[in-house]
């Protein structure tokens, strides 16, 4: 699933054909941008920055863990989430962010970013179902941080 902008795929994609990033249309037939999404989907995961990522880990099998990520593409942004796909472009990184980036639980293990601080992504963090006698641990880019049983975030004392 893709929730690429297609105006902005059809401004983008003459310029990433001359750059030799993605195959010319083999003919005029071809020209439908809904079949280039994936491609351009593709392109922005490889040759993109991962400007912010959560990644979590419940403990359970199946899809027990995963990451969701903000990518840095050309100067804009682009969410990449498991269940939605690519979708954007925005214009920045508090653009792409949203609530669902920002909430923790048991399961969030680490959260990463080049564009905001630790201490930056600790004060918009929203934790949830942490239970009063216990704490979590997590790390925010490499630091390591608690949600305490009041769900509020803060670095870890040990």
């Amino acid at each position: 699933m893709s929730g690429l902008n297609k105006e902005w795929c059809k401004t983008i994609l003459p310029t990433l054909i001359a750059e030799g990033k993605l195959e010319a249309f083999e003919s005029e037939e071809e020209q439908d941008i809904d079949s280039r999404l994936e491609e351009i989907a593709d392109l922005i995961l490889t040759e993109g920055d991962q400007a912010y990522s959560v990644y979590w880990d419940s403990g359970g099998p199946g899809a027990g863990a995963g990451v969701e990520s903000i990518f840095r593409f050309r100067g804009l942004y682009f969410l990449n989430t498991e269940v939605e796909g690519v979708e954007g472009p925005f214009p920045s990184l508090d653009g792409a962010l949203s609530k669902a980036f920002f909430a923790v639980t048991t399961a969030t293990v680490h959260i990463n970013s080049d564009e905001l601080s630790a201490a930056d992504i600790a004060s918009r963090l929203i934790a949830y179902d942490i239970a009063d006698e216990e704490q979590h641990r997590l790390t925010i880019n490499g630091e390591p941080w608690q949600i305490n049983g009041k769900n509020q975030v803060q670095p870890y004392s040990g």
